[in-house]
């Protein structure tokens, strides 16, 4: 099998500066699995065996025959599955940094050390005006408040099983596509365990958007407009903090369903806006809109909010200082891990037997991926919510 010539300690530091959309199939070859552990990457035999696995998939991959009768042959050796794992579990890194979850534009991004409840505190200060003090008078006394919000993160995750005539048959494609399918499976994952957070099956989370909490635009008129959308900000500018000192919210995050997205866009993109004024009319001024807001579209609204009655959007102050919500991930385990399942079965007469042979029933190759998160949403004040309703 052919070494790769350039040094493998420069080959890993590239590796690790790389950026997600500068990783590829060819740039990732002479690196080491995601799931290895700093004694592993120091070996330089390991090293040298996990290279030439992967010079042996690149090949196969690109169609080559002598290159897939090579990983055919390469199957049967003791070493190269374990360096195939390696080699399909490196790829799914790159891939899964690559997708972008659109919660993270909105919501903050944490790690928790292990399954049980954490409790994220959010301590707030007497950020009220000075009073004056007079001569020989005592400083009046401040006071802090706290609030207390709690969630545990949980394993998602399924099965997926190559048949053993797949591999004998020369068909990669399952192969060569499972880290990508794998990646995106755990990004879509986010995505709706974020979107279930502040978005129910009728719209709004009723428990977080409503009248009390003066975060909901609710009624006709609610719809995603320039005047609606002034309103969402308006609603921020009004909250004030525990100490009743004004809460400034200088960037925002719009989210809105596929059926609103050309319509956002008409919204954010024009150059003036009408706004009504306070005699009833229009005044048309200068859209200050676009400069305040990101605009994110996200499918997985209307999957959620099946029963609502209108369009429901929503607008979220920029994840700074205290955000709306919180989305954890398990320390050591922030991306999703690919495992493959030993045999078991046993050759009549002994000697050992290579993953690659499948398990006894059915001569099935069985791998699963693993993806460990949680969430919760945190300060209404950061959300405003709207049903999306039409005017009458």
């Amino acid at each position: 099998m052919t070494t790769v010539t350039a040094s493998l300690t420069e080959a890993f530091s590239e590796i690790d500066r790389m950026a997600p959309e500068q990783a590829s199939r060819s740039r990732l070859f002479g690196g080491e699995g995601i799931r290895m552990g700093r004694t592993r990457r120091d070996d330089p035999a390991y090293r040298k065996l996990y290279s030439e696995a992967a010079e042996i998939y690149e090949s196969a991959l690109k169609g080559n025959r002598y290159g897939i009768y090579r990983l055919k042959e390469a199957m049967s050796t003791s070493d190269f599955p374990f360096m195939f794992g390696d080699i399909i579990a490196r790829q799914l890194l790159p891939a899964y940094e690559a997708k972008t979850a659109d919660w993270r534009s909105y919501f903050r991004r944490a790690t928790v050390p292990d399954f049980r409840t954490v409790k994220r505190y959010a301590v707030d200060g007497d950020t009220s005006v000075l009073q004056p003090v007079g001569q020989g008078a005592p400083y009046p006394a401040s006071s802090r408040s706290e609030t207390q919000y709690e969630y545990a993160v949980a394993k998602y995750g399924r099965q997926e099983s190559f048949l053993w005539e797949a591999i004998v048959n020369d068909d990669l494609d399952a192969l060569k596509d499972s880290p990508e399918i794998l990646a995106q499976a755990a990004v879509n994952t986010e995505d709706w365990f974020a979107t279930s957070l502040y978005a129910d099956t009728t719209g709004p989370n009723s428990s977080f958007f409503n009248a009390t909490n003066r975060n909901l635009l609710s009624g006709p008129g609610s719809f995603l407009s320039e005047v609606s959308l002034a309103q969402a900000f308006t609603l921020f500018g009004q909250q004030v903090s525990p100490a009743g000192t004004p809460i400034r919210v200088t960037a925002a995050v719009l989210v809105v369903p596929p059926s609103l997205e050309i319509h956002a866009l008409k919204i954010l993109n024009a150059t003036e806006i009408e706004l009504p004024n306070d005699s009833g009319g229009l005044v048309r001024t200068n859209n200050w809109l676009r400069g305040r807001t990101t605009l994110v579209v996200n499918p997985w609204l209307p999957l959620r909010s099946t029963g609502a009655s209108g369009d429901p959007w929503y607008l979220f102050a920029a994840p700074t200082g205290r955000p709306a919500g919180e989305i954890g991930f398990l320390r050591g385990n922030e991306q999703p891990a690919i495992f493959m399942k030993a045999p078991n079965q046993v050759r009549v007469g002994g000697g050992p037997v290579d993953p690659m042979e499948g398990d006894f029933e059915t001569d099935g190759i069985a791998t699963k991926v693993r993806h460990v998160l949680g969430g919760t949403l945190m300060d209404y004040r950061m959300a405003v919510a709207s049903e999306g309703i039409q005017g009458s």
